[in-house]
């Protein structure tokens, strides 16, 4: 399966749809964490949307999971409205700022029905939020080739997209089991808040420092560091 997946930037307004509409199938409709009711037409979308960045991940050309990259605007970033959050280190201007939001993956494509909106919770630890005893630290690797290929991609994507626009800071908030698995691929992440609820599930902000992720593979992840570093690998539909 891991072949069949493609990646793509949304510069259409049908890919954009698409998107919108798993979103909503996901979010709304399935889990409950956006209001079904708001979305009259199944596509959940907001203001923030026309000032991102929008990747989705295609099996036979079909939506089975996107993130999108929210640029700095005038109506700024989703985790604004969060009270008492805080940076760490010097805080550069919002236009080296991102935030990344609306991971999503499609129910048909996740391995197991504990996988829940993720498709991850198998393959953590039940103190990360998933369902394995605390002694099968090993079934991760055992399984690599069953990990959740589509977070694997969706995250590639956005640390290439962030490299190529210079960006150095990510904005993410997302329930722990999520930052577990971002631990688990390398993409480190400060905790700059208390959990909170936030669309409808508890949620807590973090902050992704690119330099910090760049020492960090190239220390611990040297062959996987300059797979990242490659030209994009997307292609514009």
């Amino acid at each position: 399966m891991k072949s069949d997946i493609k990646f793509a930037i949304a510069n259409s307004d049908e890919l954009k749809e698409e998107i919108y509409r798993l979103r909503y199938e996901v979010y709304a409709n399935e889990f409950g964490y956006e209001d079904k009711n708001d979305f009259p037409d199944g596509l959940e979308k907001d203001i923030y949307d026309e000032h991102s960045i929008h990747v989705a991940a295609l099996i036979n050309n079909k939506v089975m999971g996107t993130v999108r990259l929210i640029m700095n605007s005038d109506i700024g970033f989703p985790i604004d409205k969060i009270e008492g959050k805080s940076f760490y280190g010097k805080k550069p201007h919002p236009s080296k700022i991102i935030e990344a939001s609306r991971f999503t993956v499609s129910s048909s494509f996740r391995r197991r029905k504990e996988d829940r909106v993720y498709g991850i919770r198998s393959y953590l630890k039940k103190s990360e939020g998933g369902v394995l005893s605390e002694d099968e630290k090993s079934l991760f690797e055992k399984e690599r080739r069953l990990a959740p290929e589509i977070i694997r991609g969706l995250l590639k994507n956005l640390y290439q997209l962030t490299k190529q626009m210079e960006i150095t800071h990510w904005y993410v908030v997302i329930e722990k089991r999520l930052y577990y698995m971002f631990k688990r691929m390398g993409y480190l992440l400060r905790q700059i808040g208390e959990p909170v609820d936030y669309h409808n599930a508890i949620r807590i902000p973090y902050l992704g420092i690119i330099k910090e992720m760049d020492e960090h593979f190239k220390n611990k992840k040297p062959e996987f560091f300059k797979m990242l570093c490659k030209d994009l690998e997307v292609f514009d539909k």
